[in-house]
């Protein structure tokens, strides 16, 4: 379990190296968006648990990131693989593909009630054949 956390410290550590010039172009809310066009963000994961739809990150194969809220339950444990529904489309078309989870890891430190920390990793049972992740980072 210690490699998917080491993960969710890479990623958050890149995108905090990037620093203060990234986050004056960040803009949290989605208003009048569009439709991305065929293969734009190849590496968007569809997940849905327990009620919630949320989109994920293929950063690996394998390896989903995704809000905590979305992986756990009200009092912050994990939820069981099999209540984790993960879609997939090489081409950004419909139908996903429906994929496994083996491990659900929320962030050790996730607060469930003040979402502090609202961060998991999903580890898929296979890999994606030919999937798309995003850029690897370097820290």
């Amino acid at each position: 379990m210690r490699r998917p956390t080491l993960l969710i410290l890479g990623v958050a550590g890149a995108l905090l190296a990037a620093g203060p010039a990234m986050a004056a172009d960040v803009h949290p809310d989605v208003v009048n968006g569009r439709e991305p066009a065929t293969g734009e963000v190849a590496s968007l994961i569809y997940v849905q648990a327990d009620g919630y739809l949320c989109g994920g990150t293929l950063v690996a194969p394998t390896v989903v990131i995704t809000a905590g809220h979305c992986a756990t339950g009200s009092g912050g444990q994990a939820f069981d693989p099999s209540q984790v529904k993960v879609g997939y489309s090489a081409t950004g078309s419909r139908p996903l593909a429906h994929l496994a989870v083996s491990q659900v890891v929320p962030e050790p430190d996730y607060n469930s009630d003040t979402y502090d920390n609202d961060i998991a990793v999903l580890v898929l049972a296979a890999p994606i054949a030919n999937a798309t992740q995003i850029g690897r980072a370097h820290v």
